[in-house]
Formats: C-alpha cells, structure tokens, sequence
C-alpha cells in the first residue's frame, strides 16, 4: 500500500496523527493500540472526528494540528546549531518557560519515542547503579543531535555480533535464572537497561510503531549517518533495526521458542485490563508477519553492545541471591580480606601462646605431683 504522506495542516483526527507519527498508510484499529494510549496519555485525548481542542495540559499543544506542527519544526530543527531553548521559544513563543519545556519534552517523546528529561525523574543514585548513558537530559544549549549522541553512545570496536550464541538472555531465562522482572518502557534510551538492584531490565515494548520505522526505511542504509537520518526526519535506520533485532531475535525470539511465547504472551495478556500501559506490553508484540529487512551476515549491534554484555555479565556471574549473601560480598574486599588475615594471624599466635602455657601448667602439676608421691 502506498504510504499517505500529511502535512501538520491537514491533520484532522487521532487517525491522521498516528499516519504522520508513525510513517504508515491508514491504520486498522488493530493496528498501534499501544502507541494510541502512549499519544492519549502524552496529549490526554481520545478518539476524535476532527481537529477540535484538546487537553494536554499546555497552552502550546491544544489540537493535533498544533502537536504535529511542533513535531514538524523539531524535525526540521535536528540538523541545525540551534540548541532546545531555541526550538522551545520558536515553537511555543506565546508560552511560558514552564508551559515550554512540557511542550517540548511532549514534542520529542511524540516524534522521535525519547524522553529528553528523564533524569528529572530519577534520582542520580539511579544513574550511578546503572550505567552513565541513562538517564538522560536535552540541555538547554545542546542541539538535538548532540543530545542524542550523548543519549545513544555507540561502539566502534568489541562489537556484539548477530552470530553470537545468547540463548542464555533470552527474556524467560533471565526471569528464571536471576529473577528478573522484564517491564515495558515507553522510552527508546531506557530500552536494555538492566537494573541489578531492583532486578528489572527495561524493554522498549512499542513494537508495533518500530516495525513501521523499520519498513518506512528499509530502503535506506545502515550505514546511513545520523544527520542524514534526521535531514529525512527519522532515527538512524541502524538503531531502529537493532533495537527490533534484540527484542525478536535475542529476548523474545517467540516463533521458533515455545518458552519465549508464553511469555510473550503472558506480558500483553494484561494489556486491555487496565488503564494503564506501564505494566503490560505492546500485544502487537506477538503479531510477526516475516522480517521486515534482511540483515547483513555477521550483523554488528553498536548500540546495544554495551547493555548485552552488562546482561551477559550479569548471567556468568550472578549477583547474590539474597541479602546475608550480599552484605558477606560486600564487607570482603581485599582491604577486608587483609584485616582477616591479620586477625587470623593474631588468634594463630595466640592460641599458640594459650598451648604452651597449658603444657607449661601441666608440666608444673606433674612435677609437684611427684614430689608428693615421693
């Protein structure tokens, strides 16, 4: 079906936002049910026939054609040396600095699946027992794509490759081996994140709104840099694949196992009885029509390679089982391992001691004990 391109100003309903947002032709209600809440709960909208207000809770997004217009001009933006603040005053002039940056932080959830602003929400003791890329924050002078480079790091050398044996991370064998809660985010940057803690790891689950990045460009390539990504409005097709890779092919490779499907499908067979979408996933999740483009033979991940050998460490050397055995890890450090020693040592010489006295005593006693029997 040929894709139905929309201008922001021909945006009338909920319907023709998720064809712009999503880069696909007119979607089935079937289709992106979780990418409708996801829009519902960014604009607080529901279906609606045309372009009337909305309540989103900011003076600068009060309709669709307003939402989409923002996103237009952040995509515009991407390329250019002008930092959020600019994009924020150009975009919502008639708001508050406030009222500007919820706008923006709305925008760019919207248009692109990251939230520039969860470091607000998490303490830095988050950050520091997890890793340095998340969570992240779009400074005020920073342009997008340097945000993203710091959002998304990559690496160039040691990189995880499609061949690489992984049964061992597949989704069921975390929760079994180290009891791991798989939970769903709505935020790209989080995807893979593996909290040991609070034993999560993050699993980007809007898979449906993926897989139409991943078709819309599947003509381009790879290898095609980030400007040259932004300039034609999108992620890098090598993130968005490898993202899709990771959740199919490594921790919910459901179609050829039996393990993985069941909890695929125990995972969105909650999704429609509750109001919220924190605590089930995608249930498109569980709908596969064939690979979406072929990858290239011994395909290399150079965004995700960081958090699956965190995974991987995190099974070849699992972390204490319960609390006595952690705080014993804990207090037995090579420092503490000395002061043992020493301690050790210490008792060895004393008992020592303690031996020797006693035979001393016992000698004594025998003698007297002789002395009185002669």
């Amino acid at each position: 079906m040929e894709l139905r391109t929309l201008g922001s100003s021909q945006i009338t309903s909920l319907n023709d936002a998720i064809i712009a947002l999503c880069n696909v032709a007119e979607p089935t209600k079937s289709q992106f049910v979780a990418f409708r809440r996801f829009y519902h709960e960014m604009t607080h909208t529901d279906e609606q026939t045309g372009d009337i207000s909305i309540y989103s809770g900011n003076p600068g997004l009060t309709s669709h054609t307003a939402i989409l217009g923002a996103v237009d001009m952040l995509k515009s933006l991407c390329n250019e040396a002008a930092g959020l603040e600019a994009f924020q005053q150009a975009a919502f002039p008639d708001c508050l600095p406030k009222e500007r940056e919820v706008a923006a932080r709305i925008t760019a959830r919207l248009a692109f699946m990251i939230d520039p602003s969860s470091r607000d929400i998490y303490s830095m003791l988050y950050r520091i027992e997890n890793e340095d890329a998340y969570p992240v924050k779009w400074l005020p002078n920073q342009t997008f794509i340097q945000f993203f480079h710091a959002a998304f790091p990559t690496e160039s050398v040691d990189c995880w490759h499609s061949n690489t044996e992984c049964t061992s991370l597949m989704a069921w064998s975390l929760r079994k081996r180290l009891g791991i809660e798989i939970i769903p985010t709505n935020d790209l940057a989080e995807h893979l994140v593996y909290n040991p803690k609070r034993k999560t790891l993050a699993v980007f689950h809007q898979v449906e709104w993926l897989k139409a990045q991943v078709r819309y460009t599947a003509d381009r390539s790879l290898e095609e840099s980030i400007e040259m990504s932004f300039a034609n409005g999108t992620l890098p097709p090598r993130l968005l694949f490898e993202t899709l890779y990771t959740i199919y092919e490594i921790l919910f490779p459901y179609v050829t196992d039996d393990e993985s499907d069941t909890l695929a499908r125990e995972l969105t067979s909650t999704y429609g009885l509750n109001d919220s979408s924190d605590s089930a996933f995608d249930p498109n999740l569980i709908v596969w029509d064939g690979s979406l483009r072929t990858a290239p033979p011994s395909f290399k991940l150079v965004y995700w390679t960081r958090r699956l050998r965190n995974l991987q460490a995190a099974v070849d050397h699992p972390p204490p089982s319960n609390d006595l055995v952690s705080w014993v890890e804990r207090h037995t450090s090579e420092r503490t391992a000395l002061t043992v020693a020493l301690i050790g040592l210490f008792l060895t010489a004393a008992f020592g001691l303690l031996s020797v006295l006693i035979g001393i005593a016992q000698l004594v006693v025998s003698l007297e004990q002789n002395k009185l029997g002669s």
